[in-house]
This record gives structure tokens, sequence and C-alpha cells, in this order.
């Protein structure tokens, strides 16, 4: 990748681990929003370290993989939705308040949620992709990511999704 950073471009013509790895030594703060079809995904970074991701995909959201992970049953994520309408608040926030996640739970979970979201990333040959240097939004939950772990963890993922 060159010295400037390129801050738009097509995952097909730039593997992701290229573009995170730019990102990671020049220390970059900010958003990269990857775009395929309806699917929109961004990673946020801190000088460089990926601290979080998020997804518009519902299955992605936080209750629904806690209910596909076996962490909530049907009823408590029901019962979650239903107090996050009435409330407003944040999934995750509802779900400790219910009891139905302690403190560490929660944040177990988080990370489970971004590292799926990033491990998901890595499958796609072809999206749209932005950089945007800037301070990260406040809803944004740093949490400590290995980058070394999630790509070597992306590469088996990919390379298992290859031999299907």
């Amino acid at each position: 990748m060159d010295q400037k950073l390129e801050s738009t471009g097509n995952l097909s013509e730039r593997y992701l681990s290229e573009i995170l790895e730019h990102l990671q030594s020049t220390q970059a703060s900010g958003t990269l929003t990857l775009t395929q079809d309806h699917q929109v995904k961004s990673i946020y970074l801190r000088e460089g370290q990926i601290v979080f991701a998020s997804s518009n995909l519902e299955s992605e959201r936080l209750g629904e993989m806690l209910l596909q992970a076996g962490k909530l049953s049907r009823q408590q994520y029901e019962k979650s939705v239903e107090a996050l309408k009435n409330t407003g608040k944040r999934q995750g926030a509802v779900l400790v308040e219910l009891g139905f996640l302690t403190p560490k739970e929660l944040f177990e979970g988080l990370k489970y949620q971004v590292l799926e979201i990033l491990y998901s990333t890595f499958l796609w040959k072809e999206a749209q992709y932005r950089f945007v240097p800037g301070e990260l939004p406040r809803r944004v939950i740093p949490i400590e990511i290995d980058s070394v772990t999630l790509i070597s963890e992306a590469i088996k993922r990919v390379d298992a999704d290859s031999a299907v």
C-alpha cells in the first residue's frame, strides 16, 4: 500500500488485511466503513488498533447473537426487546438491568459480537470501503482486540469457507 492513505476503494482491488495493516502502521484513528449491497459494517480504530465493529444486519445485533450463542433464552430475548422499545436504552444495558447478564457477561458478549462482525468482513471479496479519520462515536465501547489473532482466525475461516 502506498504511503498516502487511500480513503476509498474496493476490496476487489485491495485486501482488507492490507488496509488494516496500513491503518495500524500509521496509527490512524477513525472509522473504516465497508458496504456490500445493503450490508454496512464499520470498523472503529484508535491509534491504529481495532477497538469496535458494528453492522446494520439484524442477525449481527447483540441480542440476536447472544440468543444464537445460547447465552440468552428466547423468553429473555423477547423480554429484553420489549423493554428496549419501552425505555429506548441500549440492549446491553437492558439485559444487565433485567438480570439476564452480569456486566462481565455483557462485555464478553460485546467482544463476541465485535469479533464475529470482523470475521465476516474478511469473507467479503468485493465491497466498497471508506476510511474517515476522526474521533470515535460516543456509543462505541472500546474492546481490546489482538490484530494478529484476529487476522489468523479470519484466514482460517476464509480457508474453511473456500473449501466448501
